[in-house]
């Protein structure tokens, strides 16, 4: 490959693995997104690894940027969704058994969930 084709590769991977990072961070602040958060989250790593596996191989120092950025983000994706599910697992439980808890116990106070009782 000459320096003209190495200046205009663009790495496909490390671009796909900063997306699904990306994506993956934005949809772990959604309640019903657990799932496709961590696959997002898994293929982001994935790619990433491949990629900076890739450019070591070619002694490329240049462009790891997005994969290390992807591999970082789908990591933070998994954990943040981890811990946004053990969080609200626990308010439900401790809500389940009659348990008092401030937050859900404000929206009652506030008249939102009258019928609810």
């Amino acid at each position: 490959m000459n320096e003209v084709e190495k200046t205009n590769d663009f790495r496909l991977m490390g671009i796909l693995s900063m997306v699904f990072g990306i994506i993956a961070i934005v949809l772990s602040c959604v309640t019903m997104g657990k799932f496709l958060v961590i696959l997002l989250g898994i293929a982001a790593i994935v790619l990433g690894i491949i990629d900076l596996d890739k450019i070591s191989r070619e002694k490329d120092s240049g462009n790891k940027g997005m994969a290390i950025s992807g591999i970082v983000l789908g990591s933070l994706a998994i954990v943040f969704s981890m811990v946004a599910g053990l969080i609200g697992g626990l308010f439900f439980i401790k809500w389940l058994k009659g348990g008092s808890c401030p937050m859900i116990q404000r929206f009652f106070d506030m008249g939102r969930f009258r019928n609810f009782k």
